[in-house]
């Protein structure tokens, strides 16, 4: 970045009607005044910020252009003397979904701040924190499609409620009781982004069962489902989409493993900032289609957290509550509510890899044991599974 100008104000002293010498006390005190002033000019030069006409375009073409270009496209590589491909900033996809806190930490400790290439100094001594949010504004200008929601508002993934924010990820989630744990399941999970804001998702479970003292493992009922995004609101901070899924009986009824039922579920899904806190809510109806008798089933389920950064580039701790429901369209049935308290922490320094721990309590509803759940979660648009840990 170029160095910053000092600017001194230029000063006019008083003279005398012409023939006339200044005399010795008021020509000390000009020349007092004179270096009075020119000191405030040059600390004032030293020490204050850019002033309001230099906005995010200026900060950014003195500080990144070189590399990144005036039009954000990217300096072809032999031109910036590396063979790493520098970014294109016009691609909204990927300008879209970064949070503002991560292009902070790139800007303010270089690529290595967030596990990516060195080639990407650092301005952390060249640029104040206010420039670097301008410059950062000015960098979003460059995708000029509106539809693309904010990745302020990709929120934490709770265990089971699930997001609003369309995704490029892939989720390992494991579940078994913590009493007689005669079961257990692990479900692959993997969400792929269409566009601004449609995803399609498969979920494929691998379940084990003990009948007797016979252990049964296999596969469980495969699902798969599309997530639209209806609305988007940077301003308010507000998410609303709507989904839905099918579930094949792919699993082995007789062995536990899976039903019997191929199921289409229809939910709303709702996101929501709140200041450092954040809130997701999802609300549904089930229907077995190849089962008349098999009762249809309204769900509900809502998750409160934050997000915690105890260092200002470290790992991100994020304790969440969720709240579920589920009740049988059936005359008496008991509503069967759960409690599940979990904590998600960001384990890569990229943060595109999170696991996150927690329990499943039943509060209401028929008697059930509870359950411990654990996933990790894979932002593989963010990269690999192995990169950006160091």
């Amino acid at each position: 970045m170029n160095a910053r100008c000092v600017h001194a104000e230029s000063s006019v002293v008083d003279r005398e009607p012409c023939g006339k010498s200044i005399q010795p006390p008021r020509l000390r005190a000009a020349i007092v005044a004179l270096l009075a002033l020119l000191g405030t000019s040059v600390a004032f030069g030293q020490t204050a910020p850019r002033g309001p006409a230099a906005d995010g375009r200026a900060i950014y073409r003195d500080a990144c252009a070189a590399c990144h270009g005036l039009d954000g496209k990217g300096m072809p590589s032999d031109e910036v003397g590396t063979l790493v491909a520098v970014p294109d900033f016009t691609n909204c996809r990927f300008t879209s979904a970064e949070r503002t806190k991560d292009w902070s930490a790139v800007i303010r400790g270089g690529g290595p701040a967030r596990g990516f290439s060195r080639v990407m100094p650092a301005f952390g001594d060249a640029l104040t924190d206010d420039e670097i949010r301008l410059a950062i504004g000015h960098i979003r200008t460059f995708c000029t499609v509106s539809r693309w929601p904010a990745g302020d508002l990709n929120f934490p993934r709770p265990l089971a409620t699930e997001k609003a924010f369309p995704e490029n990820e892939t989720v390992f989630a494991f579940s078994t009781p913590l009493q007689d744990s005669d079961t257990a399941e692990m479900r692959i999970i993997y969400e792929r982004r269409l566009g601004s804001r449609g995803q399609v998702e498969a979920a494929v479970p691998f379940a084990a069962r003990q009948i007797g003292d016979q252990w049964y493992r296999g596969l469980g009922d495969v699902s798969t489902g599309y997530k639209q995004l209806l609305l988007e609101s940077g301003r308010s901070g507000t998410l609303v989409s709507a989904g839905t899924a099918l579930t094949f009986p792919t699993g082995k009824e007789q062995y536990g493993l899976g039903t019997r039922l191929t199921v289409l579920e229809t939910s709303a899904l709702a996101g929501q900032r709140m200041g450092p806190a954040f809130a997701h809510g999802q609300a549904g109806f089930e229907f077995p289609l190849n089962v008349a008798s098999t009762p249809n089933e309204v769900f509900w389920r809502g998750a409160l957290g934050i997000v915690l950064t105890p260092g200002v580039d470290g790992r991100t701790w994020s304790p969440m509550l969720e709240l579920t429901g589920h009740r049988e369209f059936e005359y008496g049935d008991p509503i069967r509510w759960d409690l599940l308290p979990q904590l998600q922490v960001s384990l890569s320094r990229r943060r595109h890899v999170a696991a996150t721990a927690g329990a499943r309590i039943p509060v209401g509803g028929p008697a059930r044991p509870a359950t411990a759940m654990v996933s990790l979660t894979w932002d593989w648009f963010e990269g690999g599974l192995m990169e950006g840990w160091r």
